[in-house]
């Protein structure tokens, strides 16, 4: 179905349900009865102004009368939408939290990563030290053993 024709449904189906004639809902749209009737009926293009005051007269909101669903359909599905997007931004704030974790995790292990190198260049240093003693000291014992003959 055309969304012209579902318009123009739409728009009696309305008027009817609120209980108008095409007389009155002319008179409160300031529109002759013939210009109603061509409205309703499609024979003359649909004005926004006519338009806008259709939905306003008969408290229909306009996004009901040219998308097909009907306002509870409409305020489910925003309602449903707003949902979502709590939903979406509590996980985003939740991989936030976990992304801050993660680089907090990080950082710290970095740290320990460093301190680890830095004790492993001490204990290279220690190494290389007490080798130097024990070299030195294996000299000096030699020395000592060599002299004590």
């Amino acid at each position: 179905m055309d969304e012209e024709k579902l318009i123009k449904q739409k728009i009696k189906a309305t008027r009817e349900r609120k209980g108008y004639t095409r007389k009155e809902m002319a008179e409160r749209l300031n529109l002759s009865v013939q210009g109603y009737s061509n409205l309703e009926t499609g024979q003359t293009s649909l004005f926004t102004k006519s338009f806008r005051a259709f939905a306003e007269e008969t408290e229909i909101p306009i996004c009901e009368l040219v998308s097909g669903l009907s306002y509870s359909e409409i305020e489910t599905l925003t309602g449903m939408k707003e949902k979502y997007e709590q939903r979406l931004e509590l996980m985003e704030r939740g991989f936030r939290h976990e992304i801050d974790d993660l680089r907090n995790e990080n950082k710290r292990l970095q740290e320990t990563l460093l301190k680890m190198e830095e004790a492993i260049r001490d204990k290279d240093y220690i190494i290389e030290t007490g080798k130097k003693l024990i070299a030195r000291y294996e000299k000096e014992f030699e020395r000592l053993s060599e002299g004590g003959k």
